[in-house]
């Protein structure tokens, strides 16, 4: 039931990984060349993919600015109440829902222009020291609502991104990736020994 239920939600995140490398030539190029030096056998092994940390910064980064379900997830008050930080109370009974393509466009949880492409927002900075760091990637992880949240979030999470890690690195180590002219289709070509075998 996992596998067919996020068939979907799972096809669309790949999309949306493919189209933001594509349309960032510096992700693209820093993403091939990170494949290449970690020494990959193709089909990569998903313990090998969540190795690279600019692969699940690439794919962390792509889930937060395009997640597949743009629904608001509603949850209803239980009989308590609910007192927000605020200090206002939510009634019992109430509707409330959170919806992740809002969400993650929050600058004061994911940093500056949160509507940019910049899988190094999910890296440790330069400058950056390992506590702040740790508290910074803390504050995004918290917020992050690709699959959902708390008791309810999605059950397939792990085999979606078994699939995910392991797609995304196998096509870009083996496959020279990019997108056609009208932006409607991809070519992908293959290395070969004798020379370039394209593939549409």
């Amino acid at each position: 039931m996992q596998m067919l239920a996020g068939a979907d939600t799972t096809a669309s995140t790949i999309r949306a990984i493919v189209y933001h490398v594509l349309k960032n030539p510096r992700v693209h190029k820093i993403l091939k060349a990170a494949l290449k030096d970690a020494g990959l056998s193709a089909p990569v092994a998903y313990t090998m993919a969540t190795k690279i940390p600019y692969l699940a910064a690439t794919i962390q980064e792509a889930m937060r600015v395009t997640p597949a379900v743009g629904l608001p997830l509603e949850r209803v008050v239980p009989a308590n109440g609910l007192t927000l930080p605020s200090g206002k109370v939510l009634p019992a009974g109430t509707v409330v829902g959170m919806n992740a393509w809002v969400v993650h466009m929050n600058e004061e949880r994911f940093g500056s222009e949160p509507e940019t492409f910049k899988p190094e927002r999910w890296l440790r900075q330069d400058e950056e020291s390992e506590g702040g760091y740790a508290a910074r990637l803390r504050r995004m992880q918290d917020a992050d609502l690709t699959f959902g949240a708390g008791h309810r979030a999605c059950y397939g999470k792990h085999v979606a991104l078994l699939q995910v890690y392991k797609l995304v690195a196998t096509l870009f180590l083996q496959f020279e990736v990019c997108s056609a002219t009208n932006s409607t289709f991809f070519y992908i070509t293959e290395e070969t020994s004798d020379g370039m075998l394209t593939v549409r």
